[in-house]
């Protein structure tokens, strides 16, 4: 839900005349068409598609700004937590598994 109320949050802190039914309903569109488009993270079809989508809606100022912060709080926003999030977690086990080390000119058949 969070994620369906950043794009009429900052939208609407821009220009607060804005039609809100489009503000909420495309966003939901978009972020699970992108997740079907073949590139990672949409490779672009997601920025396009809001453009298609918000240019008779929004003035070109208060388009680049809104998709700005729109994919920052719905798409990066999410690889930094996820980066440190399996960053730490790689790090505790390689930290937790014990680790045999083998004597110095000992043979392994011995």
């Amino acid at each position: 839900m969070l994620r369906l109320a950043v794009l009429p949050i900052i939208a609407l802190a821009m220009d607060p005349s804005l039609p809100l039914a489009k503000l909420v309903l495309w966003p939901l569109v978009l972020l699970y068409g992108g997740s079907v488009a073949p590139a990672p993270g949409g490779g672009g079809a997601v920025e396009y598609a809001f453009k298609f989508a918000f240019t008779d809606v929004m003035t070109p100022a208060v388009l680049g700004g809104a998709l700005v912060w729109w994919r920052f709080y719905t798409f990066y926003l999410y690889l930094v937590f996820g980066a440190f999030g399996a960053g730490g977690t790689a790090l505790r086990a390689l930290r937790d598994e014990p680790r045999a080390r083998p004597a110095v000119g000992a043979s392994a058949t011995a």
